[in-house]
């Protein structure tokens, strides 16, 4: 995943690129399945917003807000206090809600699925295993056995599945409790009978009542996400209080200058930056450029073009990007679909690694 911002508009984005190429046509189209139904969900606040997405080479590239961290590596650095965990049931629980009132399953609820905006805002995302509840000859599969529900394992699917994984990542967070992914302490902890090491450290009452209600084991008496919701609602401290996740600091960011080479015959696509952000990688069709703030700059048009293109020589692919050199008219030709005029300056933490 890479930190980058756009030269147009100025703002921060993030751009996933999927780590291995398309095996085939079955995972090409079910990556683009994903990330259309995904498109569908971004008008809510607590759920990761996507701008857009492209593929080239065979790898999905994917455009969305920038968030700092995930959740699962934010409370490796920080403490997680009571207070946080009411506001995270708080804002997963409204995502959550609004995913159920359309008949979806997340199945994956777990922290390290879980974004936090710099302003603290958390994000659920990662839907590549969401089930609808409307086919229910489709077959759900498995999220993180850590936090999957028992009764998903006997074929019961429903939305309390993400409630259930939604409280055990809550008893993980406040407890900083490593959960076991089989075994016998996995079963006793879905039997209610969880070590002293999670429970110890809740001494919110109110709190841990509501998780353990989250986690029952019979799904049918566990409170769904809109019942936890009307349970916080009425807690002043979290609705009307900044969010406690927020971050205080920028992180500083180390940046990279490359133009393209227009004389080169490679020029018609991007590539995507190596994680050392030392020195640019010896692309072809880009030379580098030397200067004082090394910006790393590639050019990549803002768009999701999620119908097919016109028709040959233009290949028909959904979701296909070209790029070509500035056309100091702006016309365009048969070879070619976009003009390069909102190239992305591309800025990445030392830190980042590809996802």
């Amino acid at each position: 995943v890479y930190k980058v911002r756009h030269k147009e508009d100025n703002q921060l984005y993030a751009i996933k690129r999927s780590l291995t190429k398309f095996r085939g046509k079955s995972d090409r189209d079910e990556k683009l399945k994903e990330v259309r139904f995904h498109e569908t969900l971004t008008t809510h606040r607590n759920i990761l917003k996507i701008i857009h997405a492209w593929e080239e080479r065979e790898r999905l590239y994917i455009q969305t807000e920038l968030c700092e961290s995930n959740l699962l590596d934010y409370s490796a650095e920080h403490q997680i206090t009571q207070p946080m965990i009411w506001h995270f049931l708080y804002q997963i629980s409204q995502a959550l809600d609004f995913l159920h009132s359309l008949d979806y399953v997340h199945m994956d609820v777990k922290p390290e699925n879980i974004l936090i905006t710099n302003d603290g805002i958390l994000k659920l995302c990662d839907f590549g295993i969401v089930h609808d509840l409307r086919s229910p000859s489709t077959l759900a599969r498995d999220g993180d056995a850590r936090y999957l529900a028992f009764e998903v394992l006997s074929g019961t699917v429903s939305t309390a599945a993400d409630v259930f994984s939604l409280g055990l990542a809550a008893f993980e967070l406040i407890s900083d409790f490593d959960l076991p992914i089989n075994g016998d302490l996995w079963t006793a902890i879905r039997e209610l009978k969880l070590p002293l090491e999670i429970t110890s450290v809740l001494t919110d009452i109110e709190l841990k009542e509501l998780l353990f209600r989250m986690i029952h084991p019979n799904y049918k008496q566990r409170p769904t996400a809109k019942d936890v919701l009307d349970s916080l609602m009425i807690r002043e401290e979290i609705c009307h209080v900044k969010s406690p996740f927020a971050f205080n600091q920028q992180k500083h960011e180390q940046t990279i200058s490359v133009t393209s080479d227009t004389n080169s015959p490679a020029n018609h696509g991007c590539r995507t930056p190596i994680k050392n952000p030392k020195r640019p990688p010896n692309y072809a069709g880009y030379h580098e450029e030397h200067s004082d703030e090394e910006i790393r700059q590639i050019a990549i048009h803002h768009h999701s073009q999620l119908t097919p293109p016109p028709p040959p020589p233009i290949p028909t692919d959904p979701l296909r990007i070209r790029l070509f050199p500035d056309d100091s008219d702006g016309n365009t030709n048969n070879n070619h679909i976009y003009s390069r005029k909102s190239p992305i300056k591309l800025k990445f933490d030392s830190s980042g690694a590809e996802d």
